[in-house]
């Protein structure tokens, strides 16, 4: 799926159970609708509790394919301890330290039945 630039919560809905392996791939596009080389840059990937601004989870992202690809992969202790509603947001962050948030969903996290 490609994404347009900086729109707010233009990633589809996604839920799933605490613990869950989960992996997110983003086409990554820059202001002008291209794709945005990811060659030498820094691409994470950031989790916070929906109304917050704090990130409950940061992961390291890897590009993939296509230059402008990024893949984001939770292994299942990631979340295990999490549940409620999240808000989700790749970052892009160039050489030369200038950040990009080129889009954001929400994501629900079902608590794992013990």
């Amino acid at each position: 799926m490609s994404y347009p630039w900086n729109t707010v919560y233009d990633l589809p809905d996604f839920t799933f159970i605490a613990g869950t392996e989960q992996e997110f791939t983003f086409n990554i596009l820059d202001s002008a609708s291209a794709a945005m080389s990811l060659t030498s840059c820094t691409c994470t990937w950031e989790l916070a509790y929906f109304g917050s601004a704090s990130s409950v989870l940061v992961k390291t992202a890897t590009t993939s394919g296509s230059s402008n690809v990024m893949v984001v992969t939770l292994a299942s202790g990631d979340t295990t301890g999490l549940s409620g509603r999240f808000v989700h947001q790749p970052v892009v962050t160039t050489l030369a330290g200038k950040e990009y948030r080129p889009s954001q969903g929400l994501i629900t996290i079902a608590p794992r039945i013990a």
